[in-house]
């Protein structure tokens, strides 16, 4: 398990609160933008993503790059909040770019996922994709 973060504070904190899986082989930390991965192509089976499509100013280039480190039939499996929801309007729109469920869908297709399941989970929506090949 491997997780990544473009901020150089969030990777500190995420490194303490998992020391020990670290000691043990069992997870890492990175730093990085989800636009840059530093892992070889095809490095994993599975990206999941909570919470952090909103800071992704391009979403076409993120999925291009997770597709890159996806094996092929890899699953990409994204929680997040639309911009269809009422939820979202407290949110400061100069930091959050809430998107709707059809348009992360469209750039999922056209960069080469296969979406397999979209659930609303409260006032988020759990959206699963598989990586062609």
């Amino acid at each position: 398990m491997v997780g990544v973060d473009p901020s150089e504070l969030m990777v500190e904190i995420a490194a303490n609160r998992t020391k020990m899986l670290i000691k043990a082989c069992r997870a890492d930390v990175a730093h990085a933008s989800v636009e840059n991965l530093p892992f070889v192509a095809g490095a994993f089976d599975k990206v999941l993503c909570v919470h952090v499509l909103y800071f992704w100013p391009d979403l076409s280039d993120a999925f291009k790059e997770i597709a890159r480190v996806l094996k092929p039939g890899g699953l990409l499996a994204l929680l997040f909040r639309t911009s269809d929801g009422a939820a979202t309007a407290s949110f400061p729109a100069d930091v959050y770019l809430f998107r709707s469920c059809e348009e992360v869908a469209t750039i999922l297709t056209k960069v080469g996922f296969s979406v397999e399941a979209v659930i609303n989970v409260g006032d988020c929506v759990l959206l699963t994709a598989r990586r062609s090949g």
